[in-house]
């Protein structure tokens, strides 16, 4: 069976966490709304609408946890011949949801750098189907579920700025992910075949907010980014499919 294993993404960014100021927006002109009041209104429906497709099979997107992160990753795909003509066609699919739980204890508390225990999980599943056109049709079924396999931990250092300076190891799991694939030739459907693959994690390995001296710090964030195409995200992802992660992190650590 033609399985691909899910790649490692390392996400090469840094998160500031800082405060929001609280003023009212005020409108950019006489009878017209904030776009920053637009921009919010549209993530709010995207995210009812995203809420809704998941449910549609069985995932509920929950709430950041209090102290770690959310991560979506929803990717899907379609390719047909032209209109009223035959030939290959496909369709993909994959809805996925990892967190991370931190600690709000460090594991040595007052000893520099912080350690916090976290935890991470994943659930998800999809599909793809590939239909050559000539015959032979493929179809595959992926159920994700996920977890570390062993502890992972959240390391909080004080920069020279006076920052936080927050790492996290990735996480993976080597059989976390189920591949079903069956092939038809012909209108012969070959005997199914199953394997297990890994499923990584997909979170932000360093970030970086500010806080005051000697004092702990809480922050939030949210931000998004495209499925990377030649990782080959997916289980196996074809070329003609895209998607969007959207990770939110709430978190507090200090002395």
């Amino acid at each position: 069976m033609n399985c691909h294993s899910h790649a490692s993404i390392l996400v090469l960014s840094t998160l500031v966490l800082s405060h929001v100021s609280l003023a009212a927006p005020k409108p950019s002109g006489p009878g017209q709304l904030d776009p920053r009041i637009i921009d919010a209104r549209n993530k709010q429906a995207e995210a009812v609408a995203q809420q809704l497709r998941f449910k549609a099979v069985g995932l509920s997107i929950p709430p950041a946890p209090p102290n770690g992160g959310l991560c979506v990753i929803e990717t899907t795909g379609l390719v047909e011949p032209p209109v009223g003509q035959t030939g290959a066609s496909g369709s993909y699919r994959l809805y996925e949801i990892q967190t991370w739980v931190v600690s709000p204890v460090p594991t040595l508390p007052g000893q520099i750098p912080l350690n916090y225990a976290v935890t991470w999980s994943s659930v998800g599943n999809g599909f793809r189907h590939d239909d050559n056109g000539v015959g032979t049709v493929d179809d595959w079924k992926f159920l994700i579920s996920a977890h570390n396999n062993s502890p992972l931990t959240l390391t909080a250092r004080k920069t020279a700025l006076g920052s936080w300076l927050v790492q996290m190891p990735q996480a993976s799991m080597p059989n976390g992910v189920s591949v079903t694939q069956q092939q038809t030739v012909s209108g012969r459907a070959n005997p199914p075949g199953t394997a297990m693959t890994a499923d990584y994690a997909v979170g932000i390995p360093g970030m970086t907010f500010a806080s005051q001296p000697n004092a702990p710090v809480a922050g939030s964030q949210s931000m998004s980014w495209q499925v990377p195409q030649q990782i080959g995200w997916g289980y196996p992802m074809p070329g003609y499919a895209k998607g969007n992660i959207t990770c939110s992190w709430n978190l507090t650590v200090g002395p």
